[in-house]
Order: C-alpha cells, then sequence, then structure tokens
C-alpha cells in the first residue's frame, strides 16, 4: 500500500548506503554518449553493489529487454511513473495518477511480491497516497513512497556539462554530511531530453564506488531497510 508519509534510509547503520537511479532505462546515442543504465548495472553487479533503478515506462517500452537484464543481474526495479508527472500537480489537475502507476507496472512487474514505487520530483500527500489506494489490487503490491537521504543532483550536472569527476565529489560530499542513507541518481533523464547526451552518471558511478569503499562504505539493497522490507 501507499502511504502517507515518504520512506527514508535514515535508520541504516552509519557508513551504510542504498544505491538508487531514477528516469531510465537509457542507451547511449549513435555517436555513444549518454546514459548507460546496462552498463551500469553490470558494473554493480560485478562490483556486488545491489541499487535499485526507478524506471519509467516511455523507455521501458523503448528499450525492450533492459528491465529484465537489470533484474538478472541482481537489481531491483522499481516504479517511477509512466511519463514522470508531479503526482500532486497531476491530481490536482483531474488527471488519472493511477493510470501512471498501473501503466508501468503492466511493463515491469515480473515478479511476486511488492515492488518499490517513488514519485517523480519526490512529490508526494496524503491526498496523493490516497488516490493511488483507489485500486487495492494494484496498491497492495507496492511499498512507498521511497525517497532519499543523498542527493548530488547529478542531472544539474549533465544540465551545465560538468565533468564525471566533479559530479563524483559532489556525491562525496553529500554523503559524508550525512554517511548513511538512500543515494539519488540518474541513469537518465525523463523530461529534458536534450541533457541526456551529456548523462556521465555511469562513469561518475565507477569513479565513487571505489572511493566510497576505500572510506568504509558499503552498499545494502532497500530491501535491507526495515521500514521498506517487503512482507
Amino acid at each position: 500500500m501507499f502511504i502517507d508519509r515518504p520512506l527514508l534510509g535514515s535508520s541504516l547503520p552509519e557508513g551504510t548506503l542504498c544505491l538508487t537511479f531514477d528516469d531510465g532505462p537509457g542507451a547511449p546515442g549513435p555517436d555513444g554518449s549518454g546514459p548507460r543504465t546496462l552498463e551500469l548495472a553490470e558494473y554493480l553487479s560485478d562490483e556486488a553493489v545491489p541499487a535499485t533503478f526507478f524506471a519509467c515506462g516511455e523507455p521501458v517500452a523503448a528499450l525492450p529487454g533492459v528491465v529484465e537484464r537489470v533484474r538478472a543481474l541482481g537489481h531491483a526495479v522499481g516504479n517511477h511513473t509512466h511519463t514522470h508527472p508531479d503526482l500532486q500537480v497531476a491530481l490536482a489537475g483531474g488527471l488519472d495518477v493511477v493510470s501512471e502507476v498501473a501503466a508501468t507496472d503492466a511493463l515491469i512487474r515480473a515478479q511476486e511480491g511488492p515492488l518499490f514505487f517513488r514519485p517523480p520530483y519526490g512529490s508526494w500527500s496524503p491526498a496523493v497516497a490516497a488516490a493511488l489506494n483507489t485500486r487495492r489490487g494494484l496498491a497492495a503490491g507496492y511499498v512507498g513512497p521511497v525517497l532519499w537521504d543523498i542527493d548530488g543532483r547529478d542531472w544539474a550536472a549533465w544540465r551545465d556539462g560538468r565533468s564525471a569527476r566533479s559530479c563524483a565529489a559532489t556525491y562525496r560530499r553529500a554523503v559524508e554530511s550525512t554517511r548513511r542513507g538512500i543515494v539519488l541518481m540518474h541513469d537518465s533523464t525523463a523530461d529534458h531530453t536534450e541533457w541526456q547526451p551529456r548523462n556521465l552518471t555511469f562513469e561518475t558511478v565507477r569513479l565513487l564506488v571505489p572511493e566510497l569503499r576505500a572510506q568504509g562504505y558499503r552498499f545494502a539493497a532497500l530491501a535491507e531497510i526495515p521500514a521498506l522490507s517487503p512482507r
């Protein structure tokens, strides 16, 4: 079921991080630049780092087979709506927010048990929860809303044309200020496709994971957070 309050990772032990990625999946363009969801998932699997990919329905439909491969690599796949709307704004405007979740559910559900849900922009309210809970068969399959504790604004780095090293340094500082929790990153960009060719999240993560490990951090799955553990 969808609950009123956001679910966070503040209960994790100090030094424990959960990596999460929004807005994908994404693939490189013809020139090889841009988002690399599959390569990112493969790298994390090789490093024994569990991650959760909060997928949007439109790119899932455009990249058949990617979600299945990400899941086969040992990662969780969550629901990030179909077209990435602000759910509070959509609900106030009379749009069908239930269909936003249901459409992506139909594309990604290949398992029994609950899936994680993250609202775009972290936009949430008790009214949105109540609206989504009206379809009981759908709502019963979800744990959410899952938000985040650590955000280095990687999307802004790609908007501004910054390097992966610069972005990794920003995340390192954000991690050091909190020392635990759910980390928000973006394996693609749902709203501003003009930023996609500059997406360097894969390259950033390859810098960040060994650096954080050297500092003593460990990586955990979202399901290790008691409040998020699917029951």
